[in-house]
């Protein structure tokens, strides 16, 4: 094999749901291996028990899948939604004294704070093998940030002034990120495409 294929498919697992998909990771295990040889499959999802949020990535390309919690917080805070592109995972973690964007490198298990404040809000990120957009809001507006992995510096992308109207989720593809406007008194969005 020359390069890795990706393939991505975000789903949302209904409530109670989630035992029965595991049922059948078996079986697609061993399709996969003998049809596919050497393909992992991740799966990232946020488990809330009630008192505490978790990242958990499972690898369902074995017999018994692997889960491995990534992160955890108690529920008054947030781990947002976890964003799987090839061997990158991303996740926001919002407490009370700050956020931080996070990515983990599946092949390396390293694990790098992207960018953190105590000040504002970051959230939201979304990666291919290359970059990392996510949202960033400050007293002044909402702006949409782009970083190349490896390098130190983090383009805007996009800019929102005032409180009316946010930058909320956010989708990364090749040279193109999505960002949705949103607007809370109104609770009306549109998705907004940023080729950069």
């Amino acid at each position: 094999m020359t390069d890795a294929v990706v393939f991505v498919s975000h789903f949302a697992i209904k409530e109670g749901s989630l035992a029965a998909l595991k049922q059948y990771a078996p079986q697609t295990a061993q399709g996969l291996e003998e049809d596919k040889p050497r393909t992992s499959m991740f799966v990232a999802y946020i488990s809330d028990d009630g008192a505490h949020e978790r990242l958990v990535l499972a690898d369902i390309s074995k017999p018994n899948p692997d889960e491995r919690i990534i992160a955890s917080v108690r529920s008054a805070a947030d781990l947002g939604r976890p964003t799987l592109r090839g061997d990158r995972l991303a996740w926001h973690r919002i407490v009370h004294g700050g956020s931080a964007i996070y990515v983990l490198n599946l092949a390396t298990h390293d694990r790098r704070a992207i960018k953190r404040t105590n000040v504002w809000m970051e959230a939201n990120p979304s990666v291919t093998s290359r970059r990392i957009v996510w949202v960033e809001h400050r007293p002044q507006g909402s702006y949409l940030r782009m970083k190349w992995f490896g390098s130190k510096q983090t383009k805007t992308l996009m800019h929102v002034s005032g409180r009316k109207t946010l930058l909320w989720t956010t989708a990364l593809t090749g040279r193109t990120a999505y960002v949705t406007k949103w607007t809370p008194s109104t609770q009306k969005a549109v998705v907004l495409r940023v080729n950069f």
